[in-house]
């Protein structure tokens, strides 16, 4: 959950994200063991549930210093990641609390760390990540469960040095549909709508984003902690419905019978930019156990 406002150019980007979770930021976790029973050639599927936490914890370099990312200790994956190298990938999960997470633990937030560690271009990508749905999905055509599903994301991968970036939407769990498309140069949305949705939260966040751009013109941008802050506004772009403000407040009213008591809000504000001289800037203001803390980070896309 979440929104992300960006601007994209050649060799440039600038964008703000607020990430919205649970309370705890716990998912449901649908585990499939595949079963054979050789007496009578059986095959099935048996699932456990089970409610887990999925703390993302604060951006830091990998071991090797060329990826900055937050990250789950229990499935590696992020929301937001960049290399020096200038590879970038972030990500809305459009069903928080009905995703599949197989055994191994990948879920919708293994998605930007999968485009790391495959090296493909963002197309390449995109193409190797429809066929794996395709795959994953072939396994159920023939069951009637409807727990029988897999993740569901709105997904930007890119490379700044290259110019090249592509949207992937997969925006059922339970079907195997992907649509994948070139992101042109300009000022974009991404939501749980999808990209450049026409939804008052949306309308809202693009409209922030084009006031910024019309203020700074070519001059160089604030502080990332300022350029964060415009993310901090509570309003509600439809009046009445919590969920359409930019910044979350922790609300209670959104039903789940595993997690009753659990409460939804804003958790994190990621600002990053780079500019035409490679020159890159990273802020991240993050909740942790009740209290917001912040991070910074400069570097050389190489």
């Amino acid at each position: 959950m979440g929104i992300v406002g960006f601007q994209w150019g050649a060799n440039q980007l600038t964008l703000l994200q607020n990430r919205d979770n649970w309370e705890t930021r716990q998912v449901l976790l649908y585990k499939f063991i595949y079963n054979f029973v050789h007496q009578y050639a059986l095959h099935c599927w048996l699932m456990s549930k089970c409610v887990i936490q999925r703390v993302i914890k604060a951006a830091a370099w990998n071991e090797g210093e060329n990826i900055l990312r937050g990250r789950c200790e229990e499935s590696d994956g992020t929301w937001f990641c960049v290399s020096k190298r200038g590879r970038v990938a972030f990500l809305v999960d459009s069903a928080l609390m009905v995703n599949m997470f197989d055994e191994n633990g990948r879920g919708p937030e293994s998605t930007p760390v999968e485009f790391f560690l495959s090296g493909l271009s963002p197309e390449m990508f995109a193409a190797k990540l429809v066929a794996e749905e395709n795959e994953y999905h072939s396994q159920f055509e023939d069951e009637d469960d409807d727990e029988m599903s897999g993740r569901a994301y709105e997904l930007i991968v890119a490379d700044i040095t290259s110019g090249s970036m592509v949207y992937i939407s997969k925006p059922s769990s339970v079907e195997s549909v992907v649509h994948t498309q070139q992101v042109a140069f300009g000022v974009h949305t991404l939501s749980l709508e999808g990209l450049d949705s026409g939804s008052p939260k949306d309308q809202r966040l693009r409209g922030l984003f084009n006031e910024m751009i019309g203020q700074n013109g070519n001059q160089e941008l604030p502080p990332m902690n300022e350029l964060a802050a415009r993310l901090y506004d509570p309003t509600e772009a439809v009046p009445g419905d919590e969920l359409t403000a930019l910044f979350v407040d922790k609300i209670a009213n959104l039903a789940s019978s595993e997690l009753d008591h659990e409460r939804c809000g804003t958790t994190s504000t990621t600002a990053f930019s780079v500019n035409h001289t490679n020159k890159a800037k990273f802020y991240e203001r993050y909740l942790e156990n009740g209290n917001w803390y912040e991070s910074n980070f400069a570097f050389n896309i190489a």
